[in-house]
């Protein structure tokens, strides 16, 4: 593998990389066209997916082109691939980016410096996912005449959803500091940061819904009809997705909203939302910011748990942890899967049965089965 830097924009030759099957269905002239293409079609109903996929693809181009020195997708081979999946695990010093050049700066965009370190690999699982789809979309549309990436050898990362969320005993414990932080609060603004953290917590874990989804969102999505409270927001695809309002999450929401000066329940003219900036109540806060907001209320709770293995849980939880926290503590409360892959917004059942695997609470039903049959047999 060549250790170069170059020294043009990456743009410059990568325009003019590439040339299409004479039987292709697009009229793109060069790999690069055929890219946008593929994304105009694969992301046409999410921003956020075209970013990311438009990065992967970006960051493969460079590598092709400048560490391998290829002409384009078609002379890629599975041993370039495979040297692309390592390459992104042991990146060199003229990938990664300095610590005083933000990613998206137009001197990063000038260079290879396309990585901030090495990726996890379940990082380069979902890279070479993209890549793959690339490949297969361009192949479908006889642009190319093969799709190298199906026959490389597959990334292996063990996931354990119900490890992503917490036990109820964890839930528990932090939801108990979150009312202890706003009862021991006396000055103004820590008090109303207490009061939103509470009402987003309430709210992510009552809903099971994206942080994505709660920064977009506005007072008047909630509605009420023949007595029922719902939410809608929009979720991956810009689908819209309505979740009912149970009891408790309504009583959080009149709680918050009268302890900011709102009134008691939105009104279908209330385009507040849903979770606002303190300083700017007309502004929202960014799913960033809320990433940001949750790891500090995590790793603060964390250090006043005296249990160490739940403390270890909190710790590690996530927004999108909650989410798994909302799935399996539904399941294990007697919810139907066909119910919870609704309000998760799971368009294929299969994606919500990871959160039914048998989980430790099962296993210790097993075990103690297991105990008063072995019990059962030395007392007869």
């Amino acid at each position: 593998m060549r250790d170069v830097t170059p020294q043009r924009p990456y743009s410059v030759g990568l325009d003019r990389i590439g040339q299409p099957h004479a039987q292709s269905s697009l009229s793109s002239s060069n790999d690069l066209e055929a890219i946008r293409t593929w994304l105009d079609v694969k992301c046409n109903n999410s921003a956020h997916t075209r970013i990311a996929y438009e990065k992967e693809a970006r960051r493969f181009l460079v590598f092709m082109v400048y560490e391998l020195g290829l002409s384009g997708l078609a002379d890629v081979k599975v041993e370039h691939l495979q040297a692309y999946w390592h390459h992104l695990a042991n990146p060199p010093e003229h990938w990664i980016i300095q610590s005083d050049q933000p990613s998206g700066s137009s001197h990063t965009t000038t260079h290879t410096r396309l990585l901030r370190g090495a990726l996890a690999k379940s990082s380069i699982a979902y890279s070479r996912t993209v890549i793959n789809g690339l490949y297969a979309y361009l192949n479908d549309a006889n642009y190319l005449m093969q799709n190298p990436v199906i026959v490389s050898r597959k990334i292996q990362v063990h996931k354990n959803q119900q490890d992503k969320g917490l036990e109820p005993d964890a839930w528990r414990v932090f939801w108990a500091w979150l009312l202890q932080q706003e009862r021991q609060e006396t000055q103004s603004e820590r008090l109303r940061l207490a009061i939103r953290n509470r009402w987003m917590c309430a709210l992510l874990y009552h809903s099971g819904l994206r942080r994505s989804s709660i920064a977009s969102a506005k007072m008047n999505q909630f509605a009420r009809r023949h007595g029922e409270w719902t939410l809608t927001v929009t979720v991956k695809g810009d689908r819209p997705h309505q979740i009912v309002v149970g009891e408790f999450l309504l009583q959080e929401l009149q709680y918050y909203r009268q302890r900011m000066g709102m009134s008691h329940l939105p009104t279908p003219d209330d385009d507040r939302p849903l979770i606002s900036n303190l300083r700017k109540p007309n502004l929202s806060v960014t799913g960033r910011n809320i990433g940001y907001l949750f790891q500090a209320m995590t790793e603060a709770c964390a250090k006043t748990c005296i249990d160490p293995y739940l403390a270890e849980q909190i710790q590690k939880l996530t927004c999108h942890g909650v989410r798994h926290t909302f799935a399996t503590h539904s399941l294990m409360a007697g919810a139907r899967l066909e119910s919870v892959q609704h309000a998760l917004g799971h368009q294929s059942i299969t994606t919500t049965s990871l959160y039914a695997k048998v989980n430790l609470q099962m296993q210790k039903e097993l075990a103690n089965l297991l105990d008063q049959s072995w019990r059962n047999a030395q007392s007869g």
